[in-house]
């Protein structure tokens, strides 16, 4: 899968005893979906995807200090985790 410009979004799924951990990729108006019950391997493929992808929660997990540059295709800004 060709991962160029898609955001990822990651899912969790509980029914009764059994956990679900989803990943929805979403690019031009389509979207895909895969499962796993394992959390490790759910959190292993996470790693190697949040360097990869778009992030759709990229604002809960980063905290953004203030702009420090701007140009024709976006802004520059120091962040942290907090």
């Amino acid at each position: 899968m060709n991962l160029d410009r898609v955001r990822v979004e990651y899912i969790t799924h509980t029914k009764g005893k059994i956990t679900r951990y989803g990943f929805r990729f979403r690019k031009n108006r389509q979207f895909s979906e895969i499962y796993t019950t394992s959390e490790e391997s759910y959190n292993e493929l996470k790693r190697h995807l949040e360097f990869r992808c778009v992030q759709l929660n990229f604002q809960e997990k980063y905290q953004i200090e203030k702009m420090i540059g701007k140009g024709s295709f976006g802004r520059v800004s120091p962040i942290f985790m907090p």
